[in-house]
């Protein structure tokens, strides 16, 4: 889409809906003259003794009409391609692990269910929240937040291990969080990406929340396009995830020189 306004093709579901819905509405309209046409009458006030079968068929004729209409409209919208975006890794100088530091792991990112599918999400005015059908994340945003944040935690070289809840137990401290927001902002003023993730450190052994932040970060996007858009969506956050790898690097050796 480079060079085309993105903002013109941009319609929710909802917007779909009403659009198969006003069509549906005009071949309604026309059936209705159409039989109206057939019996003098119209469906509703056509007694089968009038009509015959003679309206049964012009009905059937319709319905099939409409159907078929309904299927090349689909098929239309259907052929259109969809596009897919990554976040781009960091690269960074990977330091040598510590083996007296803490093992982390990085465990789930809550996610709102609207997050989920993958579909990029935009605001525009006070309460407008839509998504692009055809513009969507190779990967679940919860996916890609706990990767960059392995990633980021385990190149600092500050910690022993850092691995993903689900490859195995144990461990020191636990990072967890919810993702809110990570969408596109549509103001009159401006076009801004908007990341809002809370995070917290678990300690293992007592069970409770030991560190806790909630990070919000607003970054304007430098265009109109989708690549534009994705390309400030992925700067934003990988500032975010670095400042929580800062943030959560800076609280656990201020614990260790506490003890």
């Amino acid at each position: 889409m480079s060079g085309v306004d993105y903002k013109k093709p941009k319609t929710t579901r909802y917007q779909t809906a009403e659009k198969g819905l006003d069509r549906l509405g005009s071949l309604s309209q026309c059936a209705g003259k159409l039989l109206t046409f057939c019996c003098g009458t119209g469906l509703q006030a056509c007694p089968s003794r009038v009509c015959g079968p003679f309206s049964a068929v012009c009905y059937g004729a319709l319905i099939g009409f409409v159907g078929i209409v309904c299927l090349l409209s689909a098929a239309c919208v259907g052929g259109r391609p969809i596009h897919y975006y990554s976040i781009n890794h960091p690269v960074v100088t990977a330091n040598a692990a510590n083996p007296d530091g803490p093992v982390l792991v990085v465990g789930r990112i809550a996610t709102p269910e609207a997050l989920e599918d993958g579909r990029i999400r935009y605001r525009s005015g006070g309460n407008e929240v839509g998504a692009y059908e055809y513009h969507r994340w190779t990967e679940r945003p919860a996916l890609m937040i706990q990767d960059l944040l392995v990633q980021t935690l385990r190149a600092s070289g500050k910690y022993r291990h850092v691995q993903e809840a689900s490859s195995a137990g144990g461990g020191d401290y636990l990072v967890r969080g919810r993702l809110y927001e990570f969408s596109e902002i549509d103001d009159p003023e401006d076009i801004r990406s908007k990341v809002s993730l809370g995070l917290e450190l678990l300690d293992r052994k007592t069970g409770l929340v030991i560190w806790d932040h909630h990070y919000n970060r607003d970054e304007p996007v430098n265009g109109k396009t989708m690549k534009e858009v994705v390309a400030s969506l992925d700067h934003n956050l990988q500032q975010v995830i670095a400042d929580a790898a800062s943030g959560i690097e800076t609280f656990l050796s201020n614990q260790a020189l506490r003890r």
